[in-house]
């Protein structure tokens, strides 16, 4: 239908075209406008000719070939379709539950009960050594003495080693603070106080009372009013 078009547009222009130089006259003058007008139309024909031209290049009716291999392509299609739909269908079958009978395994041997007896000790009979030793206990209170001995001046009892480590560790490194902490410690009346005195000052410097360095400054403080 493009294709008519353009060459019915193209066959007006040439007619139009022929009857402007119908017009002109044997003198050989051409009047401007209808110069014009010539020019126009015959780049208006040369425009159409590029399209039709085109068009003759670029078929948009489907060849015989192109029709074929368009349904082999659809039909291929169709195949893969199908194959995957019962390849689902197939997943979906429940196999068949397959009855397993239950194996019964009788006992070849009957255990035969045993009754152990256990003779008592008479009353007066040496007990066994290890009766003997786990009979033995401690005093907790002694053994609390052997492992921490009371200490009678913290500031004495703490080496420099000891030292340096609470001060960089519970007091930012200040000799001043960790001077009068020890010295209130060691001031204290009663063991009750002193601990009051380190209540607060863990609050105050935020310590952490589950490090090993907090729980040695507490042990010492119990240890000098135990």
């Amino acid at each position: 239908m493009e294709k008519s078009k353009i060459r019915k547009e193209i066959a007006d222009l040439i007619n139009s075209i022929k009857d402007h130089t119908d017009n002109i006259d044997d003198t050989g003058r051409v009047p401007q406008l209808e110069l014009k007008s010539i020019l126009n139309k015959i780049e208006q024909l040369y425009e159409k000719a590029i399209v039709l031209n085109y068009l003759h290049s670029h078929p948009e009716i489907p060849t015989e070939q192109q029709v074929i291999e368009s349904i082999v392509a659809r039909e291929e299609e169709v195949r893969k379709e199908i194959e995957v739909k019962a390849e689902e269908e197939k997943a979906e079958i429940i196999p068949e539950i397959v009855k397993v009978e239950e194996i019964i395994i009788e006992p070849s041997e009957t255990i035969t009960e045993v009754n152990i007896v256990v003779e008592e000790l008479p009353k007066n009979a040496e007990k066994p050594i290890e009766e003997k030793k786990s009979a033995k206990k401690t005093d907790p209170v002694v053994a609390k003495k052997i492992t921490r001995p009371a200490i009678t001046n913290i500031k004495a009892a703490i080496g420099l080693n000891d030292k340096f480590q609470i001060m960089n560790a519970l007091f930012g490194g200040n000799s001043t603070e960790y001077n009068i902490a020890i010295q209130n410690f060691d001031t204290a009346e009663t063991l009750d106080s002193a601990i009051a005195y380190f209540n607060n000052l863990q609050q105050l410097y935020h310590w952490d009372v589950e490090e090993a360095i907090t729980k040695q400054l507490l042990d010492m403080v119990e240890r000098r009013y135990s």
